[in-house]
């Protein structure tokens, strides 16, 4: 956009050509070389005028140039800062999300699986009265607290999902 500004600013600096066709009809008696002479609607006049327009204060339009031209420097240095903090932004959530990924696979394959096999065997000596119940509350609470590290990484996982999705612009 600001190099099409830029453009426009070097344009108007420039001399302006205009091109022009007239025809019109009078009616009525006029007077030709003192000669009285009656014209009616068929009777046309028609013409061509052609102009050039030069600038004569030209120090206001190369300002004006001079100006557009820093705005267009200044709108390549946003756009590229812009894309390169977007590029790092994006570099991060990939690590986030490889990150996650592995915690993940670490909760499905063995923390959870472990958590369950606490509960289970917990809830089983409780029963059989080999834990009193203060141990297995405390057994209880390791193991949901296995399960809730889970549900926080799968939160995060997903939260840097969608955060990828929106800077690569994937909409649904």
């Amino acid at each position: 956009m600001s190099r099409i500004e830029s453009r426009l600013e070097r344009n108007r600096a420039l001399p302006d050509l205009s091109v022009g066709y007239y025809s019109q009809t009078m009616q009525g008696e006029q007077e030709v070389n003192g000669v009285p002479r009656t014209f009616g609607t068929t009777d046309r006049f028609a013409g061509v005028q052609a102009g050039i327009t030069i600038p004569l204060w030209i120090a206001p339009d190369i300002a004006r140039i001079k100006a557009s031209k820093i705005k267009e420097k200044v709108a390549k240095t946003n756009a590229e800062q812009y894309a390169k903090s977007l590029s790092g932004t994006y570099n991060s959530l990939l690590m986030e999300f490889n990150k996650y990924a592995n915690s993940l696979n670490y909760y499905e394959n063995q923390a959870l699986p472990e958590a369950n096999m606490i509960i289970e065997q917990s809830t089983k000596s409780y029963r059989a009265g080999a834990m009193d119940y203060l141990d297995y509350v405390q057994s209880l609470s390791r193991a949901l607290t296995i399960k809730e590290g889970y549900l926080e990484t799968l939160n995060n996982y997903n939260q840097t999902i969608v955060s990828i999705e929106y800077i690569i612009g994937k909409t649904y």
